[in-house]
């Protein structure tokens, strides 16, 4: 991430925002990111049933249209069939 992409970052998902519930900001599923992350895991903690582990953007495509994007949906299920190992507590 460089130094201008938050200030970029911001400007442009204000521009798609639809609405507002406390701290979170709704916005039209225009905008597409490449994130990287080093490992994915199930987690009832989030709608979507899994969580990224140290993520973050790596670029924004402008080239690429949502429609033509992996969407996370993809990803879910491939988490869901993966098998967690439970840490023993000794």
């Amino acid at each position: 991430m460089t130094d201008k992409m938050p200030r970029l970052q911001t400007q442009r998902l204000l521009e798609l925002e639809t609405s507002r519930e406390g701290h979170v900001v709704h916005v039209r599923p225009e905008l597409v990111a490449e994130i990287a992350f080093n490992e994915i895991q199930a987690s009832p903690h989030y709608p979507g049933g899994f969580a990224l582990r140290f993520a973050r953007v790596k670029r924004y495509r402008e080239d690429k249209e949502r429609d033509r994007s992996r969407h996370h949906r993809d990803r879910a299920g491939a988490v869901r069939r993966t098998t967690i190992p439970k840490r023993s507590v000794d």
